[in-house]
């Protein structure tokens, strides 16, 4: 199994750099984006404090999505025409 790396930064610039650097010395990589090494590999959708159901989970998720096409306009360049 791959060595996996933590690496703790405190702004973007140094982010993208480490990433540079890992990619270029690795064939491939996976980025959990996660504040903790402990959390469970699931998206954060599954890890919500009260909704477990799938049902729950799928409406949520539908809600989420729509907010974000009602909101995300000003913030993005293209259009968003589907799920």
């Amino acid at each position: 199994m791959p060595k996996v790396s933590e690496h703790t930064l405190d702004n973007f610039s140094k982010i993208m750099q480490a990433i540079e650097k890992f990619q270029n010395s690795h064939s491939f990589s996976w980025y959990r984006g996660m504040g903790s090494v402990k959390h469970e590999l699931l998206p954060s959708l599954f890890r919500h404090p009260v909704k477990k159901d799938a049902e729950a989970l799928h409406k949520l998720e539908r809600d989420l999505a729509a907010t974000f096409s009602q909101r995300s306009p000003p913030f993005v360049s293209q259009i968003f025409d589907d799920e």
